[in-house]
């Protein structure tokens, strides 16, 4: 009487395909390019008279999900921290500080001042980033 091994064979280790390799660096530069296009639609927007930094965020993750064509949680983080520091660059370079009616160009100042900002300018970048996450989050 002969039996069957009852122990299974080990499962076999799967190659990774490059779709899979290249997702968070796909998603990274796309998150970029589109916080970048978002700086300018800002900057067309200010021209005009109209606040417009969540433009960043909207376009930041449109372009990390397109880019990586696929979204998880990690894609949403790295749009959404992308949105953050591409937003408060974009907010000081078309907002800038002045002190005594002198225009502060420096973008130390600035970083030292966020806490200064108004909570309706915090709350955009927050939504923006929310945005951005939400965006390169979905599949």
């Amino acid at each position: 009487m002969t039996q069957s091994n009852p122990v299974a064979p080990p499962p076999t280790k799967r190659e990774p395909t490059w779709n899979e390799v290249l997702i968070y660096p796909l998603a990274c530069a796309g998150a970029m390019l589109g916080a970048a296009a978002g700086a300018f639609v800002a900057k067309l927007a200010s021209e005009s008279g109209f606040y417009a930094i969540i433009a960043v965020g909207i376009l930041a993750g449109f372009g990390s999900l397109f880019l990586a064509r696929r979204g998880n949680w990690i894609t949403a983080l790295i749009a959404a921290v992308i949105t953050l520091v591409a937003g408060l660059l974009t907010e000081s370079w078309l907002y800038p500080w002045y002190v005594d009616g002198i225009r502060e160009d420096s973008l130390s100042y600035f970083i030292l001042h966020i806490p200064d900002m108004s909570p309706f300018r915090l709350l955009v970048h927050a939504i923006g980033a929310a945005c951005a996450g939400y965006i390169a989050w979905r599949k």
